[in-house]
């Protein structure tokens, strides 16, 4: 939440696109950190009680200068012209970042602050923001401070940046054109790299009110011409679509996207709508919409840029073959890997810098200027060498200084401006003519406040040194101010505090909050900056999370919300499979409109054997499923024939089997239950202290596991829970928190895994976590030698050993433990069946906990309820660092620069090559192109010693380069690796491409994936379409429809693991979804439950009701909402659709409005089981279900009393006399069958109803 105290720049004059950077007026910051002056008899922030000293009298002395005094004497500084150059030292931690803030503050001009690095501009970036009450995920059109990112990609590669960066560039250019006073953050290699001509990027700009005039068509090509994407779906920033009078944008500027809607061609209404959800948000007055990438596809095709680009082309003496493939690509409109290499042609001018967009009065706030000016000649030589190597190749390339400045245009731009100078280097540097002596803060490092000490038998974390120090500060009538990362952290440093008697604030939200508080109790104050500082003549005590604990947490960051859930059809596809439930597997060709007898509407085109075809309408879309569900190797199955009778032999059969399964797993479940177990106590102090040292903090879905667990630990009944989740999500902390539970109560806990590199990794997980308290952990592994596992095995007898790791060897029957209470499985389905046998009868002693990574579907989760106890962990944790994803052409220079990056961080690779035959070869040219690597092989044809050999020298770090095939462990872990690089990645499944990339990204550096595709000239048209879908998975971790269908991959391979190979081959023969149905109800047939009756009611009243073309034009999104309409469960839910429809299309349509009453009469069908109505004449039919819960009785007596206009037949179908409608008018029809049918549920049995269940929807 933004604190009120920063200048609100809604409130501050707009300057036109050509004159409005100019001659700034000034803004007075009342609220300024340092200027603050409080009421009369209040305490000042900074300033001790008038008469006394800045601390009290056993007296620390006071400093010669306060960070107040300096930013005053800045101030004046900045005002006369005396002075070109400012220096200011002494700065120490967050210190820097507070006198920028109060900059910020109070000079009302816009202000460039310079880093050497991009890391350290973002760390600037986000503490100046947190001290000014801001967030950089907040919208950048309501914020004051601004990072203006680097590229991420080096020099000339022929690869994209990626379209957030761009994005965010495009917003920090936005911001200084338009604002008064921006506070923009870079690095020098940010500075360097030239930007969107300045006229071109104003002419992108669209601001749109309520009440304007719009040219539709105008827009849409301004859209289109500024980089935007029209999709059916506005999702992420870059989107824009229309729908009749809705044009929705997401516009770099807003967190969510923006819905205009029109009436011809004036704008009557400007809302935020979520992304997610597409309902709207909130209506605002007015919103802009700028460029949102550099290069869009429309200028791509421009005949002019053609030539121009052929010409450079011919200028680097390119062969004519590859000259005329990127010519060709050029005129396909697509855009490519490093498309924007193009933009100094692409514009008709030359490209500006950022110097160009700065108002004149800007000042320049150099972080470290020596630092500054080695960085530019560093990244100067870098650009010189790439271009050299492009040109040497050749490869296409602008010539250098079109699309970079150098370092001495860098130094001039900078010397122009008045600047402000810190850092360490600035002592150094004698006075200079125009510079001005240097301002001293006297500042100093936060200590680091916690200690470790042994009390009892536990390593605890003292906050004793902390106690004290804040008791100190507190009397000297000083200010302490503890910044931490979530409320969990909050919370768990308030309850540490306290238990020293020491009264914390937390009642503040924002660093301006606090400030503008008289409350003087040391503040927590959720947050994230990296160091603190001790402002002493201040009064201001500044501590970070890591000076308060003694150790770095992962960072935490916002991320794009991900969609929701996988919905079946809702990336359906002509060409794509689906499964009728009543007549097999087909091939959905696309919907068709259809005139049948007197009525019509859409109907989905199915395909059968031997050219079958079948049109199902879509009312009845619930009899139809996307199949998913291919056998283990992948093939498709075959079409069924109609009428043949085979498939209802095929659902027998796989009814039988899903009926034996549940019958075992229930018996399973049901002598657990009548069993004696362990219970364990609930968790105490100790359990806690060890929960707090936890690095992350826990997700929801993780806390959920965790306390399922203990829930089960502390039952009198043997655990057996499965834990569900993708690799890195916090499965193995749930394992261990289970263990030191089982620990401390005396308990030994084996953890078995099915390999001896997964072993070795959970043994040093698992000794680093429980590292400070007296837990032996040992390993059984062949990595050990045979007297160091025989003395284990002989502890682990004697009780000595309270947890051990190990393989199969752990089951074998020499291994004997003197009081095992918790086993732990990971990856079970990997063991083979005589050590399954084992396993389970262990089940029946101990409390055992199962780990799986391969994801299990919600669907399945809630049909096993009560058979299995199962927790899923479906939230990654918050800001995992977050994976740059990059597509790019094979390139020799593009490979060794990314490699070499990654080993001078320290970090090691995975080049993935997943052809056995030349793998090889591909080593041996990796080592010829990188001999600076220590590179090995890896993949599933070497032997099982060989390879572990190999994974173990990876993970030791004794190798840093790993070619290997796609067999990279799903369980392993290996925080070091950061970089990973897939070659021919057109080859590769999404699915396939998101589990390898999720091997990267553990640990808290940037990690990157580079996504290796061949020339487009090579690529066959299917892999073109797997390319865009490439692309899809790299725009946005949220995920698009491929991703969703990746995952939908995943949960039913991880549904075969959780059930069993046999169970795999009955889930493809039927598809998944009908699958997961046949469960649940061979579950309710076991337990003696009520059989829920399934049927799609048949509705013909002659009336069309569909979704027009003209309304939605998109096939898929109007299949989604027929699917929708047809599982809404209640009038409300669809009362909720149509509004939602008025919403994101605009008014809604006679013949929609017709199909809302048809799904209406649906439901009433569905809920008094009426198998079909219609209307034929003046007639009406009703026909019951077999099951119908009617009471014939009362029912004769209702047609008696109605004799007139309603008779009933011998088969009870029910005519009633109806009054004909109107043409084009049917209210009166829905009217009658509505009140028809509420006629009809007066003759209910109630007895009857209860014994047979609601029916409901078909369930997914």
């Amino acid at each position: 939440m933004r604190s009120s105290s920063p200048a609100r720049f809604s409130s501050l004059p707009r300057g036109s696109p050509a004159t409005g950077v100019r001659g700034l007026r000034a803004v007075s910051a009342p609220d300024s950190l340092l200027s603050l002056r409080e009421p009369a008899g209040a305490t000042s922030f900074f300033a001790a009680p008038e008469g006394d000293s800045a601390f009290s009298e056993d007296g620390i002395p006071e400093l010669e200068r306060s960070l107040k005094e300096a930013a005053s004497e800045l101030e004046a500084r900045l005002s006369s012209q005396e002075y070109q150059r400012i220096p200011i030292m002494g700065l120490k931690g967050a210190a820097g970042a507070l006198i920028l803030r109060e900059a910020a503050m109070r000079l009302s001009r816009p202000i460039l602050a310079v880093t050497s690095r991009p890391a350290e501009a973002e760390t600037l970036a986000n503490e100046v923001a947190f001290f000014l009450g801001e967030s950089l995920e907040s919208d950048a059109s309501a914020r004051k401070v601004h990072l203006l990112r680097a590229w991420e990609t080096r020099p000339f590669a022929h690869i994209s940046p990626p379209t957030d960066v761009q994005a965010s560039q495009l917003a920090v250019l936005y911001a200084i054109r338009r604002q008064d006073a921006p506070l923009v953050v870079t690095s020098v290699e940010a500075l360097m790299t030239r930007t969107i001509p300045r006229a071109v990027f104003d002419e992108s700009v669209v601001r749109i009110a309520k009440n304007d005039r719009l040219d539709l068509d105008l827009l849409i090509e301004t859209l289109a011409s500024a980089g935007y994407q029209r999709l059916p779906q506005c999702e992420e920033p870059g989107d824009f679509s229309v729908r009749g009078g809705i044009v929705d944008v997401f516009s770099p500027l807003y967190r969510e996207p923006v819905r205009f809607e029109l009436e011809d061609d004036l704008v009557i209404s400007v809302r935020h709508f979520d992304a997610v959800s597409q309902r709207s948000l909130g209506a605002i007055p007015e919103a802009t919409v700028i460029r949102a990438r550099y290069i869009s596809p429309a200028a791509l095709k421009e005949r002019e840029l053609a030539d121009v680009v052929a010409l450079r082309a011919a200028e680097l003496g390119m062969v004519r073959k590859e000259a005329g493939e990127m010519l060709e690509t050029l005129g396909t409109g697509l855009l490519f890997p490093g498309a924007e290499l193009l933009m100094p042609y692409v514009y008709g001018r030359p490209l500006d810098s950022l110097f160009a967009y700065l108002p004149e009065r800007t000042i320049a706030w150099l972080v470290d200027p020596g630092r500054i000016i080695a960085e530019a000649a560093r990244f100067s030589e870098t650009v010189a060498a790439e271009a050299s190597t492009a040109r040497s190749r050749p490869i296409f390339h602008p010539p250098a200084d079109s699309l970079y400045i150098a370092c001495e245009d860098l130094e001039r731009e900078l010397c122009a401006m008045r600047a402000v100078e810190t850092g360490s280097l600035v002592t150094a540097m004698a006075p200079r003519e125009g510079w001005a002596p240097p301002i001293e803060v006297k500042s100093a490092p936060s200590l680091k406040l916690s200690s470790v000490e042994l009390t009892g038998q536990r390593h605890a974390i003292s906050f004793e040194p902390l106690a004290a120090e804040l008791n100190e500060i507190r009397r000297a009538r000083a200010r302490a101010v503890m910044v931490v990362e979530g409320q969990n952290q909050v919370a768990r440093l308030r309850r540490h505090l306290e238990a020293y008697d020491i009264e914390v604030n937390t009642g503040c939200r924002t660093f301006p909050e606090l400030l503008a508080s008289d409350d003087f109790r040391p503040a927590i104050i959720e947050g994230e900056i990296s160091s603190g500082t001790v402002l002493q003549a201040d009064g201001l005590y500044v501590y970070s999370e890591e000076e308060i604990f003694g150790e770095p947490r992962a960072r935490r960051r916002t991320r794009p919300r991900a969609k929701g859930a996988f919905v079946t059809l809702e990336e359906l596809r002509p060409g794509d499979l689906v499964v009728h439930i009543d007549h097999g597997i087909g091939r959905y060709r696309g919907l068709k409109h259809l005139k049948v007898s007197d009525a019509e509407g859409d109907f989905l085109n199915l395909e059968y054997a031997a050219g079958g075809t079948m049109y199902v309408p879509v009312e009845r879309i619930n009899l139809v499923q996307r199949y998913i569900g291919g056998g283990a190797d992948g093939a498709e199955p075959k079409l069924d024939k109609l009428g043949s009778g085979s498939w209802e032999r095929v659902k027998k059969r796989t009814k039988q089997a899903v009926l034996a399964m549940a019958k075992e797993l229930l018996e399973v479940y049901a002598a657990r239950e009548v069993m004696e177990g362990h219970a364990f106590p609930h968790p105490g102090s100790e359990y806690h202290d060890f929960a707090e040292r936890f690095e992350f903090e826990e997700t929801p879905d993780q806390q959920a596991a965790i306390d399922e667990v203990i829930r089960d630990l502390t039952r009198p009944k043997p655990m057996d829970r499965l834990i569900c989740g993708d690799a890195g999500f916090g499965k193995t902390e749930v394992a261990m928190r289970a263990a030191f539970i089982a620990v401390m109560d005396g308990q030994q806990v084996a953890v078995l895994v099915p390999t001896t590199i997964l072993a070795e990794q959970h043994w040093n997980t698992f000794r680093a976590r429980f590292k400070d308290y007296p837990v032996r952990i040992e390993m059984v592994s062949r990595f050990r030698s045979a007297r160091e596992n025989k003395a284990t095995i002989e502890d682990v007898a004697r009780g000595k050993v309270d947890i051990v790791i190990g393989t199969h060897r752990l089951l074998q029957s020499d291994v004997k433990f003197a009081r095992l209470g918790l086993l732990v499985i990971d990856e079970e389905h990997r063991f083979g069946v005589a050590d399954k046998e084992r396993i389970k009868k262990l089940r029946k002693l101990v409390d055992v906990l199962t780990l799986t990574a391969t994801p299990i579907p919600r669907t399945l989760h809630m049909a096993m309820l009560g058979i299995r106890d199962l927790s899923v962990i479906q939230t990654p944790p918050p800001d995992r660092q977050a994976i740059r994803t990059f597509v790019a052409h094979f390139d020799d220079a593009l490979v060794r620069e990314v490699v070499l990056r990654e080993l001078n961080r320290g970090g090691q690779v995975f080049f993935v090559h997943n052809r056995v035959e030349n793998i090889e070869y591909m080593a041996r040219h990796l080592r010829s192109l990188i001999p600076e690597a220590r590179i090995a092989i890896a993949h599933g044809q070497m032997n099982e010693k060989q390879l572990e050999d190999v994974m173990r020298a990876f993970i030791e770090n004794r190798v840093n380069v790993l070619v290997c095939t796609a067999i990279i462990e799903s369980g392993l872990d290996i925080p070091n690796a950061n970089t990973m690089i897939v070659n021919r990645a057109d080859h590769f499944g999404l699915a396939q491409l998101y589990q390898l990339r999720g091997r990267v990204g553990r640990s808290r550096q940037k990690a990157y994936a580079y996504l290796l595709i061949p020339g487009e000239h090579i690529i066959t048209r299917d892999a073109k379409r797997r390319i865009e879908a490439l692309r899809e998975l790299v725009e946005s971790d949220s995920g698009g429809g491929g991703f969703k269908l990746a995952m939908a991959d995943l949960e039913h391979r991880g549904a075969g693991n959780l059930l069993g190979r046999e169970q795999s081959g009955e889930i493809a023969a039927v598809g998944f979804e009908l699958y997961t149905e046949m469960m649940e109800e061979a579950i309710r047939e076991l337990r003696g439950e009520p059989q829920q009756v399934e049927f799609e009611p048949e509705l013909k009243l002659g009336v069309p009701a569909y979704i027009p073309e003209a309304y939605i034009a998109d096939e898929n999104e109007r299949l989604v909402i027929y699917r929708r309409f047809a599982r809404a469960e209640s009038e409300e839910e669809l009362a909720e659709l149509r509004d939602e429809l008025r919403d994101r299309f605009g008014p809604v349509p006679t013949l929609v409005e017709n199909l809302v009453q048809a799904m209406k009469i649906r439901r009433m069908m569905r809920v008094q089981m009426v198998l079909a109505a219609t209307l034929k004449g003046n007639q009406l039919e009703i026909r019951f279900h077999p099951e119908a819960p009617v009471d014939s009785a009362r029912l004769a007596r209702l047609a008696d009393a109605n004799r007139k206009r309603m008779r009933l037949t011998p088969s009870f179908q029910v005519i009633v006399a109806v009054d004909r409608a109107e043409q084009g008018d049917y209210t009166k029809t829905f009217a009658q069958v509505e009140a028809v049918l509420q006629a009809l549920a007066s003759c209910e049995n109630l007895e009857s109803r209860s014994a047979v269940r609601d029916a409901g929807p078909v369930a997914n």
